[in-house]
């Protein structure tokens, strides 16, 4: 009986270590038309790429927010997209400047380009977090 207890207990802490929520909360939502993309990425090779989970919520004016249940304590950066038009990307003109509000985690912004992973990156305790992000035009 001891030996089931301990493992039942063994088990449970071993779970809860992997169980981080990210909550990510995008601000300067301007209007209630399409959908707000989250995506976290988990390394520099699949940034912008291959994202290891994603969220969509409905858009709505002001702020919005939506949270990553059970995921991995470690590394993470964050890209958010107000897809206003519902196609499931972000869009941009002849030059390739985006047309849609978007922004990253820590605030951060690229020269001539998107954000690095490294510029957006932040460490998710197993605890878990809660990060903001701002869209900008």
């Amino acid at each position: 009986m001891k030996r089931a207890a301990l493992c039942t207990v063994s088990l449970l802490t071993a779970c809860a270590v992997h169980a981080a929520d990210l909550t990510v909360e995008v601000r300067g939502v301007a209007e209630a038309k399409g959908s707000i993309l989250i995506a976290v990425y988990d390394n520099s090779a699949g940034w912008l790429k291959k994202p290891a989970r994603t969220a969509r919520v409905d858009a709505t004016p002001g702020t919005v927010k939506a949270t990553l249940a059970g995921m991995d304590a470690g590394s993470y950066a964050v890209s958010v997209v107000h897809d206003a038009n519902g196609n499931g990307r972000l869009d941009s003109n002849e030059l390739r400047i985006p047309i849609e509000p978007y922004g990253f985690s820590n605030g951060a912004t690229g020269m001539f380009g998107p954000a690095s992973f490294p510029d957006a990156r932040f460490d998710l305790p197993a605890a878990g977090a809660s990060i903001v992000v701002q869209l900008r035009n």
